[in-house]
């Protein structure tokens, strides 16, 4: 029942505290589709894309709500990051089985 009433109270609260942000800050009229790249994200995107013709076509995706241009990272600059992001969520999700059977191997000797 309190877990139940405190998430209720929170998403109201929560609610109430974004909108307040959005009226300080002026975003009350802003949409995610008005959203603008990065500078330097587009920056590196087009300096690849400028490489090659060939490029672009992948690398550049229009939009079909808003109609606009928009790039995409490629393959080959996502998938360090996604690697590095894998392999510290497995090793945190080994860490915790970790811990849980040292405590239960410890209840069990003591």
């Amino acid at each position: 029942g309190f877990m139940a009433l405190w998430a209720a109270l929170f998403l109201e609260f929560w609610k109430r505290r974004q909108f307040q942000l959005q009226h300080d800050w002026d975003m009350l009229g802003y949409e995610k589709a008005e959203e603008q790249p990065r500078p330097a994200f587009e920056h590196k995107i087009r300096h690849y894309i400028n490489l090659n013709d060939e490029y672009k076509k992948i690398y550049v995706l229009t939009n079909k709500v808003t109609g606009r241009e928009e790039y995409i990272q490629p393959p080959y600059l996502l998938l360090p990051k996604l690697m590095l992001s894998f392999s510290i969520l497995c090793f945190m999700v080994l860490l915790i089985i970790g811990v849980v059977f040292s405590l239960i191997l410890y209840r069990v000797v003591i």
